[in-house]
């Protein structure tokens, strides 16, 4: 259920593993074997590329190169590639492009929930779109249901102001499980144990009177 989450911490993990350990000739050695295989069409390796360059692992770090690398690896259809450009373009204020690149990803891979996440935050925030709350909800759900949990605490959130209080204790406390801290909060407000499922009704009711 979050193997995208696992596999970025895993691969930071990886890169401040060998930093520390690998002679930094050895390490700009890697980043240029990468970097060669890539230019030969190596998807794996325009995605450690695009790593590289975004980092400054090995190499200087270069805005420009990192997203024509995964720019790259996404139109050879790796989903992971295409969250990268979007967040790339996400960090630059460039929100247009960045919605268009996490919509690509979600549409390669639905499991790709980091995608959906950053799709929820730019619907709700209205940024670089008009302000669409129903269509941030379709995406933290799909996040949601993939196990991310600040997309299943903002999916409650929004489902609350809907009236919906059966769906709101749903995720809440899925995410509260999961020890969202604000989920777990809202859950233990009500005076209840969060980790009891059986709970859920009893939050519903919770929720619906405190925000009536």
């Amino acid at each position: 259920m979050k193997r995208l989450q696992i596999a970025v911490a895993l691969f930071v993990l990886t890169l401040s593993a060998a930093h520390a350990q690998v002679p930094m000739q050895h390490w700009q050695g890697m980043a240029i074997s990468a970097i060669t295989s890539a230019e030969k069409g190596t998807v794996r390796d325009m995605v450690r590329a695009g790593h590289y360059y975004r980092t400054g692992f090995g190499v200087h770090r270069d805005w420009t190169q990192a997203v024509r690398w995964y720019r790259r690896a996404a139109q050879m259809g790796d989903a992971n590639a295409a969250y990268w450009a979007g967040k790339l373009y996400l960090e630059s204020q460039r929100y247009d492009e960045a919605r268009q690149w996490f919509a690509r990803a979600v549409g390669m891979s639905l499991e790709q929930v980091q995608a959906s996440w950053e799709l929820g935050q730019l619907y709700l925030r209205g940024l670089g779109v008009e302000p669409d709350r129903d269509r941030a909800a379709a995406h933290f759900f799909n996040a949601a249901a993939f196990g991310h949990a600040p997309a299943q605490y903002e999916l409650a959130q929004l489902m609350l102001e809907k009236g919906n209080a059966e769906s709101a204790a749903h995720w809440l406390w899925h995410a509260a499980e999961q020890r969202h801290e604000a989920a777990a909060q809202r859950v233990q407000a009500c005076a209840l144990p969060v980790f009891d499922e059986n709970a859920v009704p009893k939050l519903a009711e919770c929720l619906a009177g405190r925000h009536g």
